[in-house]
């Protein structure tokens, strides 16, 4: 029954994308006031692309266009004419021509959303889809309804579902009312049967190099504190629908290595974390609450073990913003003597705003968390004698699209650490700030039905006004750079 809706569905859907902008809404005229064998042309290829006879309509356009090539309704319909035929890079350069032209006529960018759509390059169709709404009142409902089926389609349901209810809210036409629900009902977690268990997999490779900022080149390698590493990652997860599709189960594994050229064996780094979450995409607060247990190795040895708990929970939702609140505390204890201080229990609580931009293609995230670590002390005269600190951490983000062909997007972030307690160091007491600065560019590509490559370039820069003093150069300043290449696939 569900393969039988939704064939309907996309049969009804591929008619909307072109009928639509071709019959229901008249080509609008030029601004000045075409002469009327321009209107009877216009008039004549409409008639024929109805007819299906695309090829005569192409031939009349191409000696229209010669003749008036400032018209922008030529260009569109023979844009429509070239998709009829399959010709999508045709259409595509015929709608682009016509936008030069006219680019605020929302039945250019409809047109170009549905040839996006059919080539599924799902980022520039939301965008197109969202100018036409932007544009035109007339256009909003069958705009918001391909941006729900999109979505659908990436297997994102509930954002298709906020789309879909977006669509009834503009009191749409009966066919594209009857859609948005029966997808509705499609989607609905109280009426359909569960969904199969989804995987998710995501394999990555890199290298990392890290220095420290404020020592010159010869005491970073006396010290060790310039090296090259080979960082790799693996991440299995399986989401599993529980209730009818109201909660989902999450079991996974996360395993992080990291192995160091010329610091030594003993300096080598790996963690494994088993995780398990729940959560309700489908509740109005879209709750998540996690448990993961961590344990890590220094070179041969076991290093520490970790026990966080975490919850998030959505605040508020209007347009572009999302509010969120988001915790964790975690409980730690040291694997090795040596490092016993780091036994203890940490915790953090944040408010977020996320602020959607470029047409849901970037985002602003910010944010504001205070955060405490009770940890044992440590002894020396030299550094400081405690682990423990309470702190205001404000932070902003954002990520933005560069090369959109390409799904080439850039990141900067800022992160402030204020902390209330002071350190005890032989040059006297400090109170602690860090700072942290961080930027990556990043090209996101499907090489297969299922699977995404990402290649990846992340820097980080972390200064704190301690970090500057002479008795202290390993953990406070220093500088990163990652280059990696992340596999992921989702079935």
């Amino acid at each position: 029954m569900r393969l039988h809706i939704v064939r309907i569905i996309w049969l009804g859907i591929f008619s909307i994308f072109l009928t639509l902008p071709s019959t229901s809404f008249p080509a609008q005229g030029p601004a000045q006031g075409p002469a009327q064998g321009k209107k009877d042309t216009v008039g004549t290829v409409s008639k024929l692309i109805e007819e299906g006879q695309f090829k005569k309509a192409i031939e009349q356009l191409i000696v229209a266009i010669r003749n008036d090539p400032e018209n922008p309704d030529l260009y569109l319909w023979i844009g429509i004419a070239y998709y009829k035929t399959g010709g999508d890079q045709e259409a595509e350069e015929s709608f682009h021509a016509a936008l030069k032209l006219n680019p605020a006529d929302a039945r250019i960018h409809y047109n170009l959303g549905a040839l996006y759509f059919r080539e599924k390059k799902w980022d520039q169709a939301i965008a197109s889809f969202l100018h036409a709404a932007n544009l035109a009142q007339d256009w909003k409902a069958h705009s918001y309804l391909n941006i729900g089926l999109i979505y659908y389609k990436e297997g994102r349901d509930g954002e298709a579902i906020d789309w879909f209810q977006k669509t009834l809210q503009e009191n749409p036409a009966s066919p594209t009312e009857q859609m948005a629900r029966e997808m509705l009902n499609l989607l609905s977690p109280m009426k359909q049967l569960a969904k199969k268990g989804t995987w998710n997999v995501q394999v990555s490779m890199g290298r990392e190099f890290d220095s420290n900022v404020f020592l010159t080149s010869a005491e970073q390698v006396a010290t060790g504190k310039e090296d090259w590493a080979t960082a790799g990652s693996f991440y299995l997860n399986y989401r599993l629908p529980i209730h009818e599709n109201l909660f989902f189960l999450s079991p996974g594994y996360y395993l992080s290595v990291r192995w160091y050229d010329s610091e030594g064996r003993g300096y080598n780094y790996l963690l494994q974390d088993l995780l398990l979450t729940l959560d309700s995409p489908v509740l109005r607060i879209h709750p998540r609450l996690g448990y993961s247990y961590i344990y890590t190795n220094l070179g041969d040895k076991p290093f520490l073990e970790l026990h966080q708990f975490s919850f998030s929970s959505q605040i508020f939702k209007s347009g572009e913003n999302l509010i969120k609140l988001d915790g964790n505390f975690s409980i730690d204890n040291a694997l090795d003597h040596s490092y016993n201080y780091l036994s203890g229990n940490e915790w953090k609580i944040s408010i977020s705003d996320t602020i959607s931009i470029y047409e849901n293609r970037g985002y602003i995230y910010l944010a504001l968390a205070i955060a405490g670590i009770n940890l044992s002390d440590f002894k020396s005269p030299a550094q400081f004698s405690s682990y423990s600190y309470d702190a205001i951490e404000p932070s902003i983000q954002t990520q933005f699209p560069l090369v959109e062909r390409f799904h080439v997007k850039g990141l900067f972030s800022y992160q402030r650490r204020s902390y209330h307690d002071e350190d005890v160091w032989a040059t006297g007491r400090k109170k602690r700030r860090d700072e942290r600065y961080t930027a990556a560019l990043s090209l996101l590509r499907r090489v297969f039905k299922h699977i995404e490559a990402e290649l990846k370039y992340w820097t980080q820069v972390n200064q704190s006004n301690i970090g500057a003093d002479p008795w202290d150069y390993a953990d406070r300043d220093y500088r990163k750079g990652i280059y990696s290449l992340s596999l992921k696939a989702t079935f």
